[in-house]
């Protein structure tokens, strides 16, 4: 038996990375540039041997994530592999869930295109592997008893790349009356060493924020505060969590950051930054993380304000939160906030309020070791404040080591929020406090700051700084850590000493990072990308190469550029013009994908840095030739078994060809008489060719792909014609079963076929061999699928239901998983129908508009006195034969003088 697990011809509409060993992957089946793009690899988290889980746990759901090349998909109360891998046995683990609101995607909100589009277009720009967020689950659990064990069984697997638990997330014009101003108090506002010196930033162009937009997340805000007006209406994501605490929590925070100067209250370190919030509540934080990610342009920020129970007192929730982890610490967090960094999104995050070590190997592993695992985030420990006389010393309840970065205010904060220092007569739209602390003061105040330096930079440049280049200047130029400087926090940002040492580097930015549009076939679209050089001093050359390489049987350049090559000034840069030209393509399901390739140097030399813009095309199918309809749905077909395998005759076994191994693997067995002109489209056939694989064919000697079983799409099946009850990985494997086969029933009047396939194995489980389905055609050109029996391997969710002629002709009914609904069951019928057919009554063979005794005499004329034919001539095969002929006169007289059958239809 041929191992084929991963031999797949895989939709390039989410182009497919293969692992090049241990040390990086490159972009499948490609011979060009593009191809031979190394990413560097993801580090994959290593999975405990045995988790243990403390009674106290504060639990809040258990996260499994399948390895990146199995694709997992939850449809329904089933897992499937749309690489068509087995996934039976987490299936078996995971039973009590599936089909259950207690489990489901961990990024439920977004759509699964969406992340597979997403994940190439960031692959490519950051030359990084990313996990496949699609792999992600979550199940709700009621108990530490219940998690454990389910984790371990997870875990136990090949299949799972890690299960865990994670526990809930924490919080770390003025109006009547008057309120007095505070911002003389906000001294985290002032020169360093003090503050930040955003009193400085504000002055210059952008170093008050402009041009920058922030994304806090947490539980809940109160965004009608007075002295709150860019946040009004500001959620864009999640559920904000009913309650007082979490609702001062966030207000307090983006205060912090965007107050308004507007002489009373209190003002932001930014104010003018765009604000926006993603809440957690209802959604998970990953969801949260990603959501946010997706809404943002590179060089804006996100702010994780959020901590958690770690591993240190066992996940307990506590009141002096001891042990609490920032949000890293979780593998989905750590890769959706991965997606951020890809994309140029500026993270920072709050480091916790746990008192730990990061560097406690024991405790923490390789987890903050940035040679190992690096987030790029920026995260942040908490310091004494300037009134302190420990100023710029750590606080004892911050969180530590050599991954926390920066530092800010962990107390004594003046901000909107909490109500301690002016409550406007109990109005929570003018509470005001002044003790804001923890890592969630010093986190908006390093958010602050780096909003500054980033519109400054903007402002000068043109284009953002990024991450690392940020962190990096902060760190620099930074006011020290004072105190024990082994429980390192990092240094407080100065914004005037790092704005002073800012310079454009000598390399390309390009915006957006992809194209992803739809046309209708036949238009065309324009679409702008932006090269920016970032050099402050050199001017850069850049060539672009404008292909489709990444597309898939596509010979026309649907995609072209222009201009092809130039120059970019210093600090300056250029527009070009991408035309997407569907008039040249033909409409299909399946996305055209493109790739520009930017290759760019300093004027005069050489050009071999790589920038890559994936471009997504959709040119929707319109071919409505075919309606399906399942026995499930309202005036659906009949489930009728009808056995070809009682009724007809098996195929020999010993006639099926074209596999490069085992013919009943991948083999074709035909032609075979259908037993009647069958019309499909715009033909009539009257033979088929049958594959062990669960399709047929009219024209198609081999129903493989280069001798194998291959994952396909309709539309672009490789086929001239297909019609696929159940296109899946099959093989027949009589020493399981002796009688499985195609078997083949033709009926008594010629006018259906019946084709059975017969307990066939599905071949990634070949224990599997309880299917049993078929295809029934008619001569009226209907095409019925009916399931005794799907298996119990769950093949039916990955496989492919439908049919397709060339082109765009084709309905998928289901395809891998999609549409959810669509997956077949025991006792199912689908029923294709033709909606282009007229079919008309034969007899009337004189055109006199009925049928009577004048079109006997027309016909036996015709036939034995060289009368003129029947108009049109099929009016004349009243009796469904091959011909007109003396039977079709006996059967017209029975029908009008002795009530025999009515005559047949024909398709006109």
């Amino acid at each position: 038996m041929t191992s084929r697990g991963f031999m797949f011809i895989l939709a390039i509409s989410i182009i497919a990375f293969a692992v090049t060993g241990l040390y990086g992957r490159t972009i499948a089946g490609q011979s060009n540039k593009v191809a031979r793009i190394q990413l560097n690899p993801r580090q994959l988290p290593v999975k405990p041997l045995t988790t243990h889980i403390n009674p106290k746990a504060s639990l809040s759901h258990v996260v499994v994530k399948f390895a990146d090349n199995l694709s997992v998909r939850l449809r329904s109360d089933r897992l499937f592999s749309k690489s068509g891998l087995p996934v039976t046995e987490a299936e078996s683990i995971l039973q009590p869930y599936l089909g259950t609101p207690r489990m489901k995607r961990l990024l439920n909100g977004i759509p699964e295109e969406k992340i597979d589009n997403t994940l190439t277009s960031l692959q490519l720009h950051s030359k990084h592997a990313l996990a496949d967020m699609n792999n992600y689950f979550s199940i709700d659990v009621q108990d530490y008893v219940e998690a454990e064990f389910l984790i371990n069984q997870l875990n136990a697997l090949d299949d799972v790349e890690l299960a865990y638990f994670e526990s809930f997330p924490e919080p770390a014009g003025d109006i009547d009356p008057p309120t007095p101003s505070w911002v003389p108090e906000q001294d985290y506002r002032e020169a360093a060493p003090n503050g930040v010196d955003a009193d400085y930033a504000n002055t210059l162009p952008g170093g008050d924020g402009t041009g920058v937009k922030i994304i806090d997340i947490e539980g809940s805000w109160k965004d009608t505060h007075e002295d709150l007006d860019k946040a009004l209406d500001g959620l864009i994501a999640g559920t904000p969590i009913n309650d007082i605490s979490w609702r001062n929590h966030g207000t307090a925070v983006i205060g912090v950051m965007i107050a308004g100067d507007n002489g009373y209250g209190v003002t932001g370190l930014c104010p003018g930054a765009e604000i926006n919030m993603v809440s957690i509540g209802g959604i998970s934080t990953a969801e949260a993380l990603w959501t946010a990610a997706d809404s943002l342009q590179a060089g804006d920020l996100m702010l994780i304000e959020l901590h958690a129970p770690g591993p240190h007192y066992d996940f307990q929730s506590r009141p002096d939160q001891l042990g609490y982890v920032c949000m890293e610490y979780w593998q989905a967090n750590y890769d959706a906030i991965q997606y951020a960094w890809a994309k140029g999104v500026i993270v920072i995050e709050a480091g916790g309020n746990g008192a730990e070590n990061f560097d406690d190997a024991e405790l923490y592993g390789s987890l903050f070791d940035t040679t190992y695992r690096n987030s790029h985030a920026i995260i942040v420990g908490a310091a004494y404040p300037a009134s302190s006389a420990n100023n710029l010393e750590r606080l004892d309840f911050s969180n530590y080591g050599e991954r926390v970065n920066l530092q800010g205010y962990g107390s004594g904060v003046y901000t909107t929020g909490y109500g301690g220092l002016f409550d406007g007569n109990d109005d929570e739209n003018q509470y005001y406090t002044a003790s804001f602390g923890g890592t969630s003061s010093a986190s908006p105040i390093i958010t602050g700051a780096t909003a500054c330096l980033q519109g400054n930079y903007e402002s000068t440049y043109g284009v953002p700084m990024t991450s690392d280049q940020i962190r990096d200047v902060l760190v620099s130029t930074g006011t020290l850590q004072l105190g024990d400087t082994s429980e390192h926090i990092g240094p407080r940002p100065d914004l005037q000493a790092a704005i002073a040492t800012l310079v454009g580097p000598p390399s390309l930015y390009v915006n957006p990072l992809l194209l992803d549009t739809t046309l209708n076939e036949g238009e065309q679209a324009i679409m702008q990308v932006w090269i920016h050089n970032r050099s402050g001093s050199v001017a850069m050359d850049f060539t672009i190469a404008d292909n489709d390489s990444l597309a898939k049987n596509v010979d026309d350049n649907w995609l072209t550029a222009v201009p092809l090559s130039g120059t970019i000034p210093v600090a300056d840069s250029v527009e070009i013009d991408v035309t997407l030209d569907a008039s040249i393509l033909g409409d299909r399901i399946e996305t055209y994908t493109g790739v520009l390739e930017i290759n760019w140097g300093p004027v005069g030399g050489s050009l071999d840095s790589l920038s890559l813009v994936p471009v997504f095309l959709k040119v929707p199918c319109n071919d409505t030739t075919y309606t399906s309809i399942s026995s499930d749905e309202p005036e659906g077909p009949v489930f009728q078994w009808v056995s070809a395998r009682d009724l007809g005759f098996k195929l020999p076994n010993t006639l099926f060809y074209g596999s490069q191994g085992d013919p009943l693997d991948d083999g074709t067995n035909g032609p075979w008489d259908i037993g009647f002109d069958f019309p499909f489209y715009d033909s009539l056939y009257d033979e088929v060719f049958v594959g062990v694989n669960g399709a047929i064919s009219f024209v198609d000697t081999n129903l493989n792909v280069n001798g194998y079983f291959s994952a396909i799409e309709l539309p672009g099946a490789p086929f001239s014609t297909f019609i696929a009850p159940l296109w899946a990985d099959l093989i027949f494997d009589t020493e399981f079963v002796p009688s499985s086969g195609v078997y083949f029933y033709r009926s008594p009047f010629n006018d259906t076929l019946v084709i059975e396939w017969h307990h066939p194995a599905n071949f990634n489980q070949v224990g599997d061999t309880t299917m049993d389905f078929e295809i029934i055609l008619t001569n009226r050109g209907e095409i019925v699928f009916q399931y005794n029996e799907v298996g119990t391997s769950g093949i039916e969710m990955s496989a492919l239901i439908g049919v397709s002629e060339i082109d765009c002709k084709a309905l998928s009914h289901f395809d891998g998983g999609d549409p959810i609904g669509h997956e077949v069951s025991n006792g199912e019928a689908v029923l294709f129908h033709n909606t282009t057919y007229v079919w008309v009554q034969a007899g009337d063979v004189n055109n006199s508009g009925g049928i009577n005794v004048s079109d006997v005499t027309y016909l036996v004329t015709y036939l034995f006195n060289s009368g003129p034919a029947p108009i049109p001539y099929a009016t004349g095969n009243v009796n469904c034969s091959d011909g007109v002929n003396v039977s079709d006169v006996t059967y017209l007289v029975s029908y009008l003088f002795q009530g025999g059958p009515e005559p047949c239809d024909y398709l006109q």
